[in-house]
């Protein structure tokens, strides 16, 4: 995905403010990158969550943005409530505030009540 589109995209989101003059609306963006702590420069997918979250799946991890702060989910070796792989390949926010997450190597479940993440890997012996 383009930089500069999805830069758009994120903020049209989590813009903050807007001005009316004579009916037309305004929307100020703004610019994040690795200096803010997004944790890689390559995105390859975002959502927005019900509690307006935003989370943005990259090479280097998984990025939850509030607008102000990123906080940064990497995979953590032996740590079974950590993401399982820091390349994020897709990103879906539920309604019922769960996120999915597609991993190099699973599917991972965002519990926010327990903050944590299950794993699914696919098992050719249990459809």
């Amino acid at each position: 995905m383009n930089p500069l589109l999805l830069a758009c995209v994120l903020f049209a989101f989590l813009a903050t403010g807007s001005a009316s003059q004579e009916g037309v609306t305004a929307t100020r963006f703004s610019h994040v990158t690795v200096d803010d702590g997004l944790s890689q420069g390559l995105v390859t997918d975002f959502a927005q969550d019900s509690l307006g979250y935003m989370w943005i799946g990259t090479y280097g991890g998984l990025n939850r943005y509030d607008g102000y702060t990123f906080r940064v989910f990497r995979a953590g070796g032996e740590d079974d409530k950590s993401i399982s792989h820091n390349h994020v390949t897709c990103v879906h926010a539920a309604q019922d505030g769960i996120v999915w997450i597609g991993t190099k190597t699973g599917l991972n479940r965002w519990d926010p009540e327990r903050e944590r993440f299950t794993l699914y890997r696919h098992d050719a012996d249990n459809p």
